[in-house]
Parts: structure tokens; C-alpha cells; sequence
């Protein structure tokens, strides 16, 4: 449990990391701000993964379990333009809600640009060896998924 509860400067910083992940991925910053154990759940990740069907990857599981399956993942894709709409906190959690308007940025594939919001719920723990005091340990996403799909071109509509 935390000494102290998060304030609402700590809540800016989370959901400012939680945008950075997104828009300007770094190792650097996955490497301060996660945890080693870091796990992100997400059944829009997964639905996308799998390309709109329910396998291979179980769309209400885990989507990345761990800090480096995490790294693996985010770094190799195109960085999305994203503004956060809202912020929330509790002693050991940020929750936000969040747009895109180019989920498909950077993608050969891009046909739409439906805007796309969604909703993050980051459990954190303290940290006093980083500079934000707190790590992300655990990922809770969703969004709009059958509109990612559809910017994506994974989905065509008739």
C-alpha cells in the first residue's frame, strides 16, 4: 500500500506516461515507468491482434504479460497522434479517457479516420528509485475497437 495517496500532479504524470506510451514510444520511458512485471489487459488489444476473430489470443485475457512482451509490442508499431480528455485518481490508481483521431497513422493500410476514445485505468505502486515516485504495475484498456479495425482496413464496410 502507499505511505501517501497519488495527488493530482502524480495523476497528470500517469496519464501523461500513459500518452507518451502511445504517441512517442520509448524504451527508455517503458523501462522508468513500468514495472518488471507489468501486465496490460485490454479485449480491444486482443480483438485487434486478432484481426477481428476470437483467436488465437483469448480476447478477454491478458495482452501482454510483462514489461518486455510490452516493449516488444509498442516499439515496433507506428507512433498514434492521441489527446487525453479526462483524468481521475484514487491513492493508487489514474483512470482517464482519452481520443485518437488517426489510430491508423503511420499504417500502409489506413482508410478512415473515425475518431476513437477510450478509457485507461493504470494501478500503480510506489517507487521511490524513478523520478515519478510510483510505477505502472497493471494496464486496464478499452476503447473502440470495431473503429480502430475500421481505420486499420482490417474491416470493410458495404
Amino acid at each position: 500500500p502507499f505511505a501517501r495517496c497519488l495527488t493530482q500532479t502524480n495523476a497528470q504524470a500517469g496519464a501523461e506516461i500513459f500518452r507518451q506510451l502511445i504517441q512517442n514510444y520509448t524504451n527508455t520511458l517503458a523501462l522508468e515507468a513500468l514495472t518488471d512485471d507489468f501486465v496490460d489487459y485490454s479485449s480491444a488489444v486482443n480483438l485487434i491482434r486478432n484481426r477481428g476473430n476470437e483467436g488465437p489470443i483469448k480476447v478477454n485475457g491478458v495482452s501482454f504479460d510483462g514489461r518486455p512482451q510490452f516493449m516488444a509490442a509498442q516499439g515496433s508499431q507506428p507512433q498514434i497522434p492521441f489527446d487525453t480528455l479526462n483524468v481521475f485518481w484514487g491513492c493508487d490508481h489514474v483512470a482517464m479517457r482519452w481520443q485518437t483521431l488517426r489510430s491508423a497513422n503511420g499504417q500502409k493500410t489506413e482508410r478512415s479516420r473515425i475518431p476513437v476514445v477510450g478509457n485507461a485505468i493504470l494501478h500503480t505502486v510506489p517507487d521511490n528509485s524513478n523520478s515519478y515516485g510510483f510505477r505502472i504495475k497493471t494496464l486496464y484498456s478499452e476503447f473502440n475497437a470495431g473503429a480502430w479495425m475500421l481505420n486499420l482496413g482490417t474491416v470493410v464496410t458495404t
